[in-house]
């Protein structure tokens, strides 16, 4: 008898650590997953690329934050800028702030409405809090929206019924953050729960290529709670929340990077704080049938660039899923976003305006047909209203076919987009000046344009997932797809203003479309009982063509041209019952446009349990070679190496 799913060892009342090894490949492709089409379905007959990691994957990890994580994940493109920002994408298109990819957390969006792409150092929560991640590799603008071209990242936290009890986590070590996380969870009679947390991480400065500091340590303090309700037969109610600060700092050219050799390198500070209150009710009707409503409160202020950026958001959505007959499972829902958000400078304001609000109105409809117990086609599209683009329309078409009861071909073919943010639309900004012999100064402005299109993308995906042996497993997909009015940073003619001055003007214009393929491999190998190995592979092509002349002009963006190939390899080992031994490697192909070589990063991890209450680990990071680049931002800021790393970490539950 297999044990029990992560869930249900992870009871009330208990702390004991479940072992990732003692689930089956049968359970792990049968694993539910939500983010595909907002509703429970088999991982197995999932018509889409989904990976999913659990609870015991990210404890099993190493991982002292959630973009180290995200590199297990196969398709995923994982680098480093400096020690408190990332890149990261799917499936190409990589930059400080990637802006084809939705990142949720307990359905929170994580995407940040003024300049596009995520803050991946505001959304940096403990680790242990997370139930699960699934990502979807390719369009999910069906089901999410606006944003989820090349993907979707949904972060699940823990409900606070899982655990009761404290738990004190420690970690520090050479490079690594120095850090600490004090949570405590406790039933409420016998229908509700709650849990209340504090985390604090200190990250050293970096060095750059040169052996200088590079003036971005990262310092982050948070602390939150969650209570989760049962509070009838057929209703639930989770109400959640933190808050979090931070301080970190970043060295940049003070100019806008032309290249020109009178460009200073200056030191700036970032600094961050908000906060967040998410509320969700779900009433169950039947095992099929049932209703959530969704709404969440989302502030923050960040000083970054020079630029003091405020966003408030208010969000509000439902869904319904309602089974008609025996065949047809339609889920559909709507909602309401509204944004309000400003920039200041110490030069005049970089938008149009100070503040600005908009609103974002969206309805949804995806129908499920079954015909019979191995085959099912699912459509369904999202119409949503936003203040940039108008009416955008997003469908999908998948089906699955179940070829025997270990194996199971799917295609899907959809359309997503991704709206123009606010800096794209309205921006208006002095970049720089430099002199022009004879006597002139030359002044880089770089403007908004209001007549932006939504990119988009049309994708064709083909997959095979198969249990081939009771020990192999193999997830296989193909996907091509058309991208259509890709925007650049194009620059203009320069216009004389003084007689002494000109102005070089630099706009953002839909000036390219494009193709991309490619392939993704996932794969299980349980070698022996105690033994799992899972490797993984990713192919990707991206080929842009200029729309016209005036697209030759756009400005250079590293990492629009993505790695080739990157392959993922993961071991875990159980040494003994109490002694855990685990491998993770991550190698990509060299940069094309953005001057980085292929690299490959190995990290180990040695843990021991000292009883039910007690773990320690060692973990090593980087451990192929002393330090690297992993990326090169393309707004100036000067990229510090990833360095060899190991650190220790101490985990009590009492």
């Amino acid at each position: 008898m297999f044990r029990a799913t992560i869930l249900a060892v992870l009871a009330p009342g208990l702390w004991a650590q479940p072992n990732l090894l003692d689930l089956s490949l049968e359970q792990l492709m049968n694993i539910q997953v939500r983010s595909v089409s907002k509703k429970a379905q088999r991982l197995s007959r999932t018509a889409a690329a989904v990976f999913v990691l659990n609870a015991e994957d990210i404890r099993r990890s190493g991982a002292t934050n959630l973009p180290d994580l995200l590199r297990l994940v196969p398709g995923v493109q994982v680098a480093r800028l400096d020690a408190n920002a990332w890149a990261i994408s799917i499936r190409g298109f990589n930059a400080r702030y990637s802006n084809k990819v939705l990142v949720l957390i307990d359905g929170r969006t994580a995407y940040a409405p003024d300049f596009g792409g995520v803050f991946w150092d505001q959304q940096d929560l403990p680790l242990e809090n997370i139930e699960r991640i699934e990502v979807i590799r390719g369009p999910g603008g069906t089901a999410w929206g606006a944003n989820a071209v090349n993907g979707v990242i949904n972060i699940t936290t823990t409900d606070s019924r899982s655990h009761s009890g404290a738990r004190l986590s420690l970690v520090a070590g050479s490079e690594a953050p120095v850090a600490a996380f004090l949570e405590y969870s406790a039933p409420v009679h016998t229908s509700g729960g709650y849990r209340v947390f504090g985390r604090f991480t200190d990250t050293a400065d970096r060095k750059l290529a040169d052996g200088t500091s590079a003036g971005d340590g990262w310092h982050r303090q948070q602390g939150g709670f969650r209570t989760d309700w049962k509070l009838n037969g057929r209703d639930t109610l989770t109400l959640q929340g933190d808050l979090f600060h931070n301080r970190a700092g970043q060295r940049r050219w003070s100019a806008y990077a032309l290249g020109f050799p009178f460009q200073s390198v200056i030191s700036q500070p970032i600094e961050a704080n908000g906060g967040n209150f998410l509320a969700r009710w779900t009433r169950t009707r039947s095992n099929l049938s049932s209703f959530q409503v969704q709404a969440y409160y989302d502030r923050f202020s960040r000083a970054d660039l020079g630029v003091v950026e405020s966003v408030d958001t208010l969000d509000t959505d439902f869904q319904y899923r309602l089974p008609l007959g025996t065949r047809h499972d339609v889920v559909w829902g709507g909602g309401y976003r509204v944004t309000r958000s400003g920039a200041n400078s110490p030069d005049p304001s970089i938008f149009s305006g100070p503040y600005r609000t908009d609103s974002l109105y969206s309805l949804f409809a995806q129908d499920e047909i079954s015909f019979g117990s191995r085959f099912s086609v699912s459509f369904g599209s999202r119409l949503e209203h936003n203040a940039y683009t108008g009416l955008e329309f997003e469908p999908s078409l998948r089906f699955a076919w179940a070829l025997t009861p270990h194996e199971t071909f799917w295609a899907s073919a959809s359309r997503a987009i991704r709206q123009p943010s606010r800096l794209e639309n309205s921006v208006d900004v002095e970049l720089g000046r430099f002199p022009v012999p004879p006597g002139i100064t030359a002044i880089v402005k770089m403007y908004g344009n209001r007549s932006l299109q939504a990119e988009e993308l049309r994708d064709l995906e083909i997959g095979y997932r198969s249990q081939v042996t009771r020990r192999f497993s193999l997830d296989l997909t193909a996907f091509t797809g058309w991208y259509g009015h890709l925007q650049w940073t194009v620059l203009g003619n320069p216009q004389p203003v003084t007689p002494s001055e000109m102005v070089i003007p630099v706009m953002f214009k839909n000036v390219d479309h494009g193709w991309m393929y490619g392939a993704e491999l996932a794969s299980t190998w349980e070698a022996t009982s105690r033994w799992r190995i899972s490797p993984g592979y990713a192919f990707v092509g991206l080929a842009a063509t200029p729309d016209s002349a005036v697209a030759r002009q756009r400005t250079p963006e590293p990492g629009r041209q993505p790695a080739k190939h990157v392959v993922h390899l993961r071991s875990l080992f159980d040494l003994t019952r109490r002694t855990e031994f685990d491998l993770s490697l991550y190698g990509t192909t060299r940069l094309p446009d953005a001057g980085i070589s292929g690299y490959a990063r190995l990290d180990a991890r040695i843990n021991r349990r000292f009883g039910e209450s007690t773990e320690a680990s060692i973990v090593g990071q980087n451990l192929l070679q002393p330090r690297h680049l992993e990326f090169l931002d393309h707004a100036g800021i000067l990229s510090s190496e990833v360095p060899r790393s190991i650190y220790g970490k101490l985990t009590w539950r009492f």
